[in-house]
């Protein structure tokens, strides 16, 4: 996300391209000093191959070069989400859930890397 001024605290991306296109986006967001959270989007084209994992992973490893903690939160509902997460070798270590009355309950899987 980009605020007014066009900053955004999207730290580290790494892409995938094929055939001259980008196919591909993992990027981090500094979350702590010491945690950052990966996000990762594949045109519609490109997914079920295995590319989000592939760039989760890279990036994950990336983070952990740096020693510093990287997460990666997916919807309850999003199993495409936690799957990708679950390939890239990151481990499920908590559920955040919250209830939105308008909406019902809503939840989060959160995934962490280095996790034995």
């Amino acid at each position: 996300m980009f605020d007014e001024k066009g900053r955004t605290n999207t730290y580290i991306v790494f892409y995938a391209e094929i055939h001259g296109e980008i196919a591909g986006l993992a990027g981090a967001s500094i979350e702590s000093g010491r945690v950052w959270e990966i996000g990762v989007d594949v045109k519609e084209r490109y997914r079920k191959g295995g590319l989000a994992s592939v760039l989760v992973n890279h990036l994950m490893h990336d983070i952990l070069e740096r020693d510093i903690l990287p997460i990666y939160c997916a919807a309850s509902s999003n199993a495409a989400s936690q799957a990708t997460a679950s390939r890239a070798g990151l481990k499920p270590c908590w559920i955040s859930t919250y209830k939105i009355c308008w909406m019902g309950v809503r939840g989060m899987m959160s995934w962490r890397g280095g996790c034995t």
